[in-house]
């Protein structure tokens, strides 16, 4: 198996269980890495033979775009839409950083970390 993944997407979102924070939005930053089966890619060095990139960038920007209560929630999303673009996908992680968390208090970030086996 190998691992590919994109670290640091930024997007905007409306994510939040604040109204605040489905108004106004706030700046996500998303790591995901993809496990699958590389037996094809490691011999045929073809894009087609493996896991392109670019689908997860496409599919996380999709569900960024649709408004979450929970991080975990939009996690989950993430995760189950990845693995539905390719079967030979048999574990993904996905860790989302939302800026300025509403607290009581500071921190730069919240973090909410999802792996899951797949497919």
């Amino acid at each position: 198996m190998i691992k590919i993944g994109l670290s640091n997407i930024e997007t905007h979102g409306y994510h939040g269980v604040f109204k605040e924070e489905q108004e106004k939005g706030n700046l996500f930053y998303t790591d995901v890495d993809v496990w699958f089966d590389s037996t094809q890619s490691v011999k045929t060095d073809k894009l087609e033979d493996t896991f392109d990139y670019q689908i997860i960038y496409d599919v996380v920007k999709a569900e960024m775009a649709k408004p979450s209560k929970l991080l975990e929630h939009l996690a989950g999303r993430i995760v189950h839409a990845l693995a539905k673009t390719d079967k030979r996908i048999k574990k993904v992680q996905v860790k989302i950083a939302k800026s300025n968390p509403p607290i009581d208090g500071k921190a730069e970030k919240s973090i909410v970390e999802l792996k899951e086996s797949v497919n």
